[in-house]
């Protein structure tokens, strides 16, 4: 399995790859007593911040959930060379994106009205909250082991009481998934 030449990320030993971002690299890790999870290590160390400060609160089955981040962690690498790291220990969403599953067309109708639900439910959980996602696509959009639906990649999220008197016509996100409105700014 690759793992970048990776052996452990703070307490945990990687396993393998889960995915890549511009902003991280996303393993499969599992700890002493062999639980699994998520770990994304950033890049930046300054793109922890968006996704830690707006996962902290959250505890909704349909919101990937935070276990703990580190931002002076360090990882191991083969040969146990030592260099620090940022990460993140996230719950692991095995089931797959939801863009492969749209993309082969899986769905029947009724499975599909239901993972929509599902992903308004997380959405409005955000939004009750004041967090607004803004990187929303299949991509960010996981399910669990137990297939149930997870939004996921907090990166560029905002919380609404940090844009006070702004406005949001940033250019962030995924261009072929962005709002008209940014796209003609």
């Amino acid at each position: 399995m690759q793992t970048n030449g990776i052996k452990k990320i703070g307490d945990y030993t990687v396993t393998r790859i889960l995915g890549r971002c511009a902003q991280a690299c996303v393993y499969l890790a599992h700890n002493a007593a062999g639980k699994f999870f998520a770990i994304k290590d950033f890049n930046n160390p300054a793109n922890l911040t968006a996704e830690v400060v707006n996962l902290t609160s959250f505890d909704h089955v349909n919101l990937i959930k935070l276990y703990e981040s580190k931002a002076d962690g360090v990882h191991t690498r083969l040969g146990d060379y030592v260099l620090p790291c940022t990460y993140a220990v996230l719950e692991p969403a095995l089931g797959g994106e939801i863009f492969d599953f749209v993309a082969t067309g899986a769905f029947p109708e009724p499975i599909a009205r239901m993972y929509f639900k599902k992903m308004m439910d997380g959405i409005k959980e955000l939004h009750t909250h004041g967090v607004y996602h803004r990187d929303l696509k299949p991509d960010n959009i996981f399910l669990g082991s137990d297939l149930e639906l997870k939004i996921a990649d907090f990166g560029m999220s905002k919380n609404i009481a940090d844009m006070v008197g702004t406005t949001t016509r940033t250019r962030l996100g995924t261009e072929p998934y962005m709002s008209p409105e940014l796209l003609a700014a």
